[in-house]
């Protein structure tokens, strides 16, 4: 059950431990078995495979873990002796909250809420990501399935929205236009009243 693993300059850390699964052994396969135009040659090589091992039928277990790129055993040790971040892994959300506060990350799988800036509330499935800093913050939304037609964000009333409309709750609507070329995420800034 370690903490966390290096594997080719690469970090795999485990917040919250679990049954950990690793192999390292010589396989054989094709492409041709993933799509039919590529030739039905075997190859075989050794492969690196870790896991987080969740047995058969699991009901309501979550897991976490943090990719850490350029990783020494040093960074490593760092994090498990002070962690920078914090994860909230929940069905409906899940969040990863930088230690000072200062950016996070959230996945709203529902429409829902977070206390991010002093409560923050979406009205469809989205990404959102803040960086704030000394008072001030940016505020990116965005649809991953490019299938929204419109999104709404309420924010808390300490905030002022300065490069967007907002309706008297505080509410920035986004509207995405449908078969357009854009990104479907949409950026704004606020400032603290």
């Amino acid at each position: 059950n370690p903490q966390w693993i290096i594997h080719d300059k690469i970090g795999y850390f485990f917040p919250a431990g679990g049954k950990i699964q690793l192999e390292t052994l010589e396989v054989k396969g094709s492409w041709h078995w993933v799509a039919s135009r590529y030739p039905e040659e075997i190859m075989r090589s050794r492969i690196f495979k870790l896991w987080l091992e969740h047995g058969n039928n699991p009901q309501n277990e979550t897991y976490q873990y943090i990719l850490v790129p350029n990783a020494e055993k040093s960074k490593m040790e760092e994090m498990e002796k002070n962690l920078q971040v914090k994860i909230r892994n929940d069905k409906d959300i899940q969040e990863v909250i930088s230690s000072k506060g200062w950016s996070r990350a959230i996945i709203f799988h529902i429409a829902g809420k977070s206390d991010a800036l002093g409560g923050i509330e979406v009205s469809q499935p989205c990404i959102v990501i803040i960086n704030e800093l000394m008072g001030a913050a940016s505020i990116r939304i965005a649809d991953p399935t490019q299938k929204l037609e419109k999104i709404q964000i309420k924010l808390s009333k300490d905030w002022k929205v300065k490069n967007a409309k907002v309706d008297k709750n505080n509410t920035v609507t986004k509207d995405f236009l449908f078969g357009q070329l854009e990104d479907h995420s949409y950026e704004f800034s606020v400032q603290k009243e």
